[in-house]
């Protein structure tokens, strides 16, 4: 039977705290980098009255990770924006129809999913500007294109994925991700000093990554990794084997790709060892003697070490396990993971090197897992340590 669990590892300086502001490092006071120059995505776009499936098969044909989703006034042919739509969203939307006819009164107080309910059971499509931000993951922030690096990474480092840049007649014309500026700062961190010196700095000195790992055994299947997902409001988890050590990971593009185009239901029932070995391994990122891509670090990983492995394997996070060359902690939590350092993390460190106030990793995920719907995932705190 597959079970959901969450892992909880200590660390050696725990969450992130409300440490004195640094002095802002120098480099970020010179010539800004502007937010035109940064955009990494041409602009998906798509009518907000578009059903919710043609907004999947548009994302999916596109190879876009998110749409724009727009009106037009009907008085002056002026247009609007409603939101975005990711594969977060589609993943909220696909648990929202597999679930319809159980869901809580908590759900339905909702008002967004109250209107997609009511709309399903008119019997027509459903607009994708209701599914905009479904997941909770997915809000459209807005910057012109004369906003700085600085900016951008303000709302970066509060939890941000995606700030979309208008140009001077208001329409959007690219979206940056927090993946594009942290592939930036690898580019640029190194030639400056003291940003050079933080990229050398090991991770469990830094004070960054969650002591909770979300982890489903590789016997669960896609159904229940869509549900474990939606309810504690992430956007991937880890793969363990029956010991607790990780095997892999699996996101909700990951599942999104595979079951938009599919015509049957029974792929919900694949279980995440065969999902995993469908699109991990054919992909051809190995580390070692591994067969499916390397989603960890461990405690003594460098930050640029662990920048570089985020961007290789094309992730949103990776996971700290325990280092394999030294003894484990006595009375240590079964399995290998110990934590998890995500986009938001690595760039709340060069948030507090730029000044940037009330940068706190750790109180954003509490205020999103409040937001979320409550799991019944078990919760341990093992005594291994991070550090």
């Amino acid at each position: 039977m597959s079970s959901r669990r969450k892992t909880f590892a200590s660390s050696a300086r725990g969450e992130a705290s409300d440490d004195a502001a640094p002095t802002p490092v120098p480099l970020w006071s010179q010539e800004p980098i502007w937010a035109r120059d940064l955009v990494e995505e041409p602009v998906v776009s798509i009518n907000g009255d578009a059903a919710v499936e043609r907004a999947c098969e548009t994302l999916l044909s596109n190879e876009a990770s998110c749409l724009v989703v727009y009106s037009i006034d009907g008085s002056d042919s002026s247009k609007s924006y409603d939101g975005l739509f990711d594969y977060a969203d589609v993943n909220a939307y696909l648990n929202l129809a597999i679930n319809a006819n159980s869901l809580s009164p908590e759900d339905l107080e909702r008002q967004q999913v109250e209107m997609i309910i009511n709309n399903a059971k008119d019997g027509g499509d459903v607009p994708v500007r209701l599914a905009c931000d479904l997941s909770e993951k997915n809000p459209m922030v807005v910057q012109t294109q004369n906003s700085t690096h600085l900016s951008l990474l303000r709302e970066f480092s509060q939890g941000k994925h995606r700030v979309a840049i208008k140009n001077n007649a208001g329409e959007i014309e690219g979206i940056v991700s927090d993946r594009r500026l942290v592939q930036w700062l690898m580019t640029h961190a190194p030639s400056h000093p003291v940003l050079s010196a933080t990229l050398q700095l090991p991770i469990s000195e830094l004070n960054i990554g969650s002591r909770m790992v979300i982890s489903a055994p590789a016997d669960s299947t896609i159904r229940d990794a869509m549900a474990m997902m939606s309810a504690e409001g992430v956007s991937s988890i880890a793969v363990v084997d029956h010991n607790g050590n990780l095997l892999s990971a699996v996101s909700v593009t990951d599942i999104g790709k595979l079951i938009v185009p599919s015509q049957s239901k029974s792929v919900l029932n694949t279980t995440l060892l065969q999902f995993i070995s469908k699109i991990k391994e054919p992909e051809g990122l190995t580390d070692g003697a591994e067969r499916y891509p390397a989603f960890s670090v461990v405690p003594s990983s460098t930050l640029g070490y662990t920048m570089q492995k985020i961007l290789a394997i094309n992730a949103h996070r990776v996971f700290i396990t325990d280092d394999p060359n030294l003894p484990a902690s006595p009375g240590g939590a079964p399995g290998n993971l110990r934590g998890v350092v995500s986009l938001v993390d690595i760039l709340s460190v060069f948030a507090r090197l730029a000044g940037i106030p009330n940068v706190d990793p750790g109180q954003m995920r509490l205020r999103r897992a409040s937001s979320s719907s409550s799991s019944r995932s078990s919760r341990h705190k093992p005594s291994g340590s991070v550090g």
